[in-house]
């Protein structure tokens, strides 16, 4: 793949735009140095993503330090011209966006690299995670059923930073392939005991709240450093595990675990509401999310009074429903 049509390119490109405008709107006194200097920085970004492309092994490494390096200057230079009231807050929240976005594209492909050293599966992995579905793609289905689908839930209308709830399968593989520098600091450099990591949602459990709350901080520190991470502040909670741990799914508490209580008060006013000829399908679906936890014959029962005002027989066990006959 030619370097220019790389999503990281384009935005380097975006970066680019940006700062030749910078320049030109720059105070003359300052044009010539502060505005230059940005605009030859994100040229140089430009080359040295080309660079990377080119190359292979620790040399492709090489460069996207490089393209790191050069973000930190960028990001430094944007931020004096913003103090300094050169630029709008519209500009520099804008040139903030674009050097983190290609930020975390540089991280992720130093990693890879890192890792993936043999060409064919290091351009496969490359374009499985910067390749845009949204604008080039072949389609496969019946584009009769593709008129079905909600607006909202095409891929093909989604802004380029958000995608889809449901994200690709090799989501997992890559997640641990980025997540793994922060796995190697809490096993190694905090020496957690107790650290459970499901893709992006993690746990530490410890005797202490002290180390926990130096435990929180270090790795509030430790994200943007290395890659261009931060904890989501209203997902991060500390609190005794009795309380229950809300992962993946489930409230695990030391001796039960149960579904969510958001995840079950929808299934029930879904299957209070969905058309009854979908109803057989999505019920039975809901059993078997309820069996995962180990304490689920209550939910069970719930569900299975709603499917049974509705018409519908329901095993002994409370594990399916059957077909209605109406």
């Amino acid at each position: 793949m030619l370097h220019t049509n790389l999503p990281i390119y384009k935005k380097g490109y975006d970066l680019l735009t940006l700062a030749a405008d910078v320049q030109l709107n720059m105070p003359r006194t300052f044009k010539q140095s502060l505005g230059k200097r940005v605009h030859d920085e994100c040229v140089d970004l430009l080359l040295e993503i080309g660079y990377a492309n080119a190359s292979r092994g620790e040399q492709r490494c090489d460069h996207i330090r490089n393209v790191l390096r050069g973000l930190e200057v960028v990001s430094l230079m944007m931020r004096v011209s913003f103090d300094k009231r050169f630029i709008s807050h519209k500009t520099w929240a804008t040139s903030m966006e674009l050097t983190g976005t290609i930020g975390d594209q540089a991280i992720l492909r130093d990693l890879i690299a890192a890792r993936v050293t043999e060409p064919f599966w290091l351009k496969l992995a490359e374009t499985i995670i910067f390749h845009d579905p949204r604008l080039d793609f072949e389609y496969r289905g019946d584009e009769a059923m593709l008129d079905l689908v909600p607006a909202h839930k095409r891929l093909t209308n989604q802004p380029a930073h958000l995608g889809l709830p449901i994200g690709n399968l090799s989501s997992q593989f890559f997640a641990n392939v980025y997540l793994d520098v922060l796995d190697q600091f809490v096993k190694h450099g905090l020496r957690a005991r107790h650290y459970i990591r499901y893709v992006d949602d993690f746990v530490l459990l410890h005797e202490s709240a002290q180390w926990l709350n130096e435990a929180l901080a270090s790795i509030n520190e430790f994200l943007p450093a290395k890659l261009h991470a931060r904890l989501n502040p209203t997902k991060t909670i500390l609190q005794p595990v009795d309380r229950g741990i809300d992962f993946v799914g489930q409230v695990i508490k030391p001796w039960r675990r149960v579904t969510r209580r958001r995840t079950f008060n929808d299934a029930i006013r879904r299957v209070r509401t969905i058309a009854a000829d979908d109803l057989f399908e999505t019920a039975n679906s809901y059993y078997g999310l309820l069996r995962q936890a180990s304490h689920s014959h209550q939910d069970r029962a719930l569900l299975s009074n709603e499917l049974r005002r509705r018409g519908h027989a329901i095993a002994g066990n409370l594990t399916k429903t059957y077909r209605s006959k109406h």
